[in-house]
This record gives structure tokens, sequence and C-alpha cells, in this order.
């Protein structure tokens, strides 16, 4: 049962990654699966059997939901974009109590919180891209760090910063059977490497702010968190938005939540 849990966790995960403007990450923390995969990091030395079989699972569950809902996801958005977005505005929402509970709330802390609601605003304010871009092998390394970064920090939007270096494209050709048939290996393995040797890092770091600096950390992320949903609920306020889709739309998000709940301590 613990399995299945952790697999659909991974999954619910992998499918937030393909929807533009929420993060990954955010569900993670949400559904009570960042910290686990943290504090796994952060004692890797300690590392049992039963963590590595939990990573394995729950990456299948990522890969899965990635891979097998990545075109039904782009239906429902180009469909029912505001009836998608609710429910997953739901299931994030469920996890800011706890991120609430876990934060005190001092001067310091406001400020750190601020800055990191302003932090995802200037990034989504970068735009969508340059000019040509030059694809090689830093390319690609470069490419596998930014994904780290945006996989591992809450509330940063991954499809706001590939957009707005012009690596957005380049990104979905890597992942899909014809990108990866014209892309050298070494290209791929270049973008793994340079997602795992920085995922690493950034895990260790966190890690260490979590354990030390514990209310200041969870002020930032519930920053990151918070300027993420902000972005995503202005986007769904421009729609015109009929009374049933209204309903619908409310019906949904406390789907989301409840279904966060369900998932979080099952």
């Amino acid at each position: 049962m613990k399995i299945i849990l952790t697999i659909v966790k991974g999954f619910v995960i992998g499918v937030a990654k393909i929807i533009p403007g929420i993060s990954g990450s955010v569900l993670a923390l949400s559904l009570g699966v960042y910290e686990r995969v943290l504090d796994i990091a952060g004692n890797i030395r300690e590392i049992r059997l039963r963590d590595i079989s939990y990573l394995f699972w729950l990456m299948i569950g990522i890969l899965l939901g990635i891979t097998l809902f990545s075109g039904i996801v782009k239906f429902f958005l180009n469909k029912y974009y505001l009836m998608t977005m609710a429910l997953f505005i739901g299931m994030i929402a469920g996890g800011i109590p706890s991120l609430v509970l876990r934060t005190k709330f001092n001067f310091q802390n406001i400020i750190l919180f601020f800055i990191a609601f302003v932090i995802v605003m200037l990034i989504e304010a970068l735009g969508s891209g340059y000019g040509d871009i030059d694809v090689n092998g830093q390319l690609y390394f470069n490419m596998g760090i930014t994904e780290a970064f945006t996989t591992l920090i809450p509330g940063i939007s991954g499809t706001a910063i590939f957009m707005a270096f012009g690596w957005y494209e380049i990104l979905l050709d890597l992942f899909t059977g014809i990108g990866l048939i014209k892309t050298r290996i070494s290209y791929l393995l270049l973008f793994v490497l340079g997602f795992v040797i920085f995922g690493f890092i950034i895990m260790k770091v966190i890690n260490y702010f979590l354990s030390h600096h514990t209310s200041a950390t969870y002020s930032v992320i519930l920053g990151f968190m918070m300027g993420s949903l902000f972005l995503i609920c202005k986007d769904i306020i421009y729609l015109k938005i009929s009374v049933f889709n209204g309903i619908l739309g409310t019906f949904l998000f406390i789907t989301g939540l409840s279904m966060n709940k369900i998932i979080k301590y099952s």
C-alpha cells in the first residue's frame, strides 16, 4: 500500500511539472514528499534500503506522470483550463497551513517572505526568450543545472525561466521520441550530469538551512509558494468565467484540497 501511495504522489508531481506556471516541488512540499527527499539527501551516508525503495518508486511515479499524461494534461489545459488549474491550485493550497505552522512571523521572517515573493514575480517578468541559441554541450549542461534549480526550489516556475532564456522548445525536444533520436546521447548525459551534480548540492544547502534556520527557511519557501499561487490565480482572474464553470471550478478546488489531505496522510 505504501508503494502505491508513493507512486501516486510521484505521479501527481510529474503531472504538475507539465503544467506551465506550476512548480512540481510546490506540490511535493504540499504532499509531504519534499522534506523526506531532502532528509534522505542530507543523510546519504546513512541511507537505508527503504529510503532507496522510496526514491525509486517516487521516481517511477514522476516518470509515469510526465510520459503518460503529457498529452492528456495539454488537452485539458486547452479545453478546460479553469477546471484543470482549480484542481491543482486546491492541491497546492492544501499544503499551506502546515507551512504556516512551521513559520514564526517575526520581522526577519516577514522580510524574507516578501523577498522570496518578489523573486517569483521578477522571474515571471523576464519574458520569453533571447534571440538565436547556440546549441552545444555547454547549453545542455546549463539546462540540467537550471532544471535542478527549478525542480528543487519550491515556487520557482521552470517554464518561466526556460522561456526567458529561450530554452523551452529545446527542452521539450530533448524528451520527445524524435528529439531523443536527433539529440546526441552525449548531450543528454550532460543534461543529466548538470541536474545530478547541482541537484545534490542544492539539496545539501536546503537541508542545512532547514536544520539550522528552520523558521527562516520555511518563510522563504512559503514566499516562493505564495508567489507561485498568486501568478496562477492572476491568470485565472482575467478569464471570462460562466456561473457553471465558476461552480465547477470551486468544486474542483475543494476536491484538490481533499485530495491533498488524503494522499498526504494516507
